[in-house]
């Protein structure tokens, strides 16, 4: 009844329209299958009542260049308390 297995063993709920939605682990923000969600209700509060909620995390590609769009290396770079240098094609990653 949980993750993809849902649509096929609840057959009384309606995943085509905008009401229920599956949880799968491949979800960003989920760590494991599920049972459905209401759509209505904030996804990730049901996902922590759950006990399956997983913090979504990006990585972020920073180019730092001139105005004629030479890269410049060694560039100071802070994103949310971190400090990163550019490297020699004026790239740093979070």
């Amino acid at each position: 009844m949980t993750g993809s297995a849902a649509e096929t063993n609840m057959v009384g709920f309606d995943f085509s329209s905008p009401i229920w939605h599956t949880v799968l682990a491949s979800n960003a923000d989920s760590s494991a299958d599920s049972y459905p969600i209401l759509d209505s209700v904030d996804r990730q509060a049901q996902l922590v009542s759950a006990d399956v909620y997983d913090a979504p995390t990006y990585t972020v590609d920073v180019i730092v260049e001139d105005s004629e769009g030479t890269a410049i290396s060694g560039a100071t770079v802070e994103i949310d308390g971190q400090t990163l240098t550019t490297n020699s094609t004026g790239q740093a990653v979070v």
